[in-house]
């Protein structure tokens, strides 16, 4: 599979407007902590017009204890069906806590800012934009 072409197309597909688009672009997802993808993705956007300096990426990742994880989880589960393959691995919060040392090991680097709560995330995110954050 060519990466990068996937990456071309459905940037096309999903956000047809990108090559029109001024400012910044916020992408999420746990995939931006591999140098391929997230290099697939700035080739996709390039080819569209849309290059970056190294310093116009932030890293991003928002880090909760495992306890604030694992109570999410519960929640989630409790008020969400089809997650059967989730409830089979994640019982306990030594699980949220294997889960979470394995991604840790891929957030490599000094690029990356870790933060506690979604709430520094989204000031951070203000930050970058230079705006004000807006609860609603």
């Amino acid at each position: 599979m060519h990466l990068e072409l996937l990456m071309f197309t459905s940037l096309n597909s999903i956000c047809p407007n990108v090559r029109e688009h001024h400012g910044h672009i916020l992408a999420e997802g746990a995939v931006f902590a591999n140098d391929w993808f997230r290099e697939a993705l700035t080739t996709a956007l390039a080819a569209n017009g849309k290059s970056f300096k190294e310093t116009d990426i932030h890293l991003l990742y928002l880090q909760p204890s495992h306890d604030v994880v694992f109570a999410n989880i519960k929640k989630r589960l409790l008020s969400t069906s089809g997650r059967e393959n989730e409830r089979q691995k994640i019982k306990t919060i030594e699980d949220v806590e294997a889960g979470q040392y394995s991604y840790e090991k891929a957030i490599t680097g000094t690029k990356w800012k870790r933060y506690a709560s979604s709430d520094a995330v989204h000031t951070e995110i203000a930050t970058i934009f230079n705006c004000s954050v807006t609860r609603s």
